[in-house]
């Protein structure tokens, strides 16, 4: 019993394949030309070429959006190439303007000593003129 349902099972899955095939077949593969169902109409050629030129008109345009965005990409390298070298060039000036600062502090710092040591040598001698008066 067993074994007869499963050959039923096994000859119902045969025919219900060749009938979804039979059904399939002339969707998938190509009608022959000789049935006349192969040509296409003049309106699904027209609609075709319509189609065709379309997508040319599209992709040209995209090919110009392209071109045009491709130019904007080197004008802007070509603009931080630039910026990259007045950045260069700002730090060099930075790096100068340090070195600077840093020998005017020392020049100051020794001014200050110079000036109290001067100060304190005015004060000396004003202490000896007043003695000597």
């Amino acid at each position: 019993m067993e074994k007869t349902k499963n050959m039923t099972e096994a000859l119902i899955g045969i025919i219900i394949g060749i009938v979804v095939g039979a059904a399939l077949k002339d969707k998938v593969l190509p009608a022959k030309p000789s049935d006349g169902v192969g040509t296409p109409s003049p309106e699904a050629r027209e609609m075709a070429s319509k189609e065709i030129e379309r997508l040319r008109e599209r992709l040209k345009a995209q090919d110009q959006r392209v071109e045009e965005l491709n130019s904007r990409l080197q004008q802007s390298k070509r603009e931080a190439r630039s910026l990259e070298g007045d950045h260069d060039d700002i730090e060099e000036e930075l790096d100068q303007t340090k070195k600077q600062l840093r020998r005017l502090k020392e020049e100051h710092t020794t001014a200050l000593c110079d000036l109290a040591e001067y100060k304190e040598a005015c004060e000396l001698l004003n202490k000896e003129l007043q003695e000597l008066k």
